[in-house]
């Protein structure tokens, strides 16, 4: 169950997405990753659920 502080990092993260895809349109996602920290990204709980879902539907 998602704490108001997850949900609160959830939707950041949803934003940050949506601004990087609309500014940067033709930025591969090597070239974004390269630009930003997403090491850091990878390492937070929402990454790693988000990793898990999609592995799970993965084997739909």
């Amino acid at each position: 169950m998602l704490t108001s502080i997850d949900n609160i990092r959830k939707e950041i993260l949803e934003l940050i997405e949506k601004i990087l895809i609309y500014k940067l349109p033709e930025a591969k996602r090597e070239e974004i990753e390269a630009m930003f920290s997403l090491s850091d990204l990878k390492q937070t709980r929402f990454y790693r659920d988000a990793k898990e879902d999609g592995r799970e539907e993965g084997k739909l």
